[in-house]
């Protein structure tokens, strides 16, 4: 079911926005690199547990100006794949955010 989507998803995408995307995601990680260099505020990240997030370059480049929401048991797709789960770690991040102002 999940493939079914995500593939009729990319091969119905806008033309003007799927190949400009698919020709930059390969070479987005150099310019991620930078764009963390001139973070200002707290990066909050919901990744997933089947690839544990490197953290290397988060703590280099914000040393602990980060935090980390990490669902289990989904791939590539929480959103999809446990869109529950997904929508709780979103809306724990939009609370923290909006009571910092």
């Amino acid at each position: 079911h999940i493939t079914d989507r995500i593939v009729n998803d990319f091969k119905s995408m806008n033309p003007k926005v799927g190949i400009p995307f698919n020709k930059n995601i390969f070479g987005y990680s150099p310019r991620e690199q930078e764009l963390l260099k001139n973070l200002k505020l707290k990066l909050y990240l919901i990744n997933v547990d089947y690839s544990p997030t490197n953290e290397v370059n988060l703590k280099k480049h914000l040393g602990s100006n980060y935090e980390i929401y990490t669902l289990k048991g989904t791939c590539h797709y929480p959103m999809i794949e446990n869109p529950k789960e997904f929508n709780t770690a979103l809306q724990k991040i939009i609370t923290k955010i909006a009571q910092t102002k």
